[in-house]
C-alpha cells in the first residue's frame, strides 16, 4: 500500500503543491455473478492535502453504470448516499481521534 502524498514525504515532486492521494475500485461483480453490462460501480476517494500539516479536505463518490443502474437509484439511491455520509462522519471522528492520540503520544497537549 502506498502512503499518503504530502509535501514531507521525501519527494521532491510533492514539496511546493496541495498533493491528491486517491483511491479507487471498481466492482467486478464475481460475487453477484452479474455481467458488467447489467450492473457495475466505482468508488473513488480522494485525500486533498490541506494548506498546513493539520488539515485535509475528503471528497468521495460512487458511480452506477449498466443497464439496471436506474433501477438501482431509484431503489436505493437515497440509502446510498445516506451511507457515503455516515462514511465520511465516521472517517473525520476517526481521523481527529487518531491525531490527538498521536499528538499526544509525541508529548504534544491534545486538541
Amino acid at each position: 500500500m502506498e502512503q499518503l502524498k504530502t509535501r514531507h514525504d521525501g519527494n521532491e515532486r510533492h514539496k511546493d503543491i496541495n498533493n491528491t492521494t486517491r483511491i479507487r475500485w471498481a466492482s467486478d461483480n464475481a460475487n453477484l455473478m452479474t455481467p458488467s453490462f447489467i450492473i457495475k460501480t466505482e468508488r473513488v476517494n480522494d485525500i486533498l492535502e490541506g494548506d498546513d500539516d493539520n488539515s485535509c479536505t475528503y471528497r468521495t463518490w460512487i458511480t452506477f453504470a449498466g443497464m439496471s443502474a436506474n433501477s438501482v437509484k431509484k431503489k436505493y439511491g437515497e440509502a446510498w448516499q445516506a451511507r457515503v455520509v455516515d462514511f465520511c462522519e465516521d472517517l473525520k471522528s476517526r481521523s481527529i481521534a487518531l491525531q490527538k492520540k498521536e499528538q499526544k503520544g509525541a508529548g504534544g497537549v491534545a486538541a
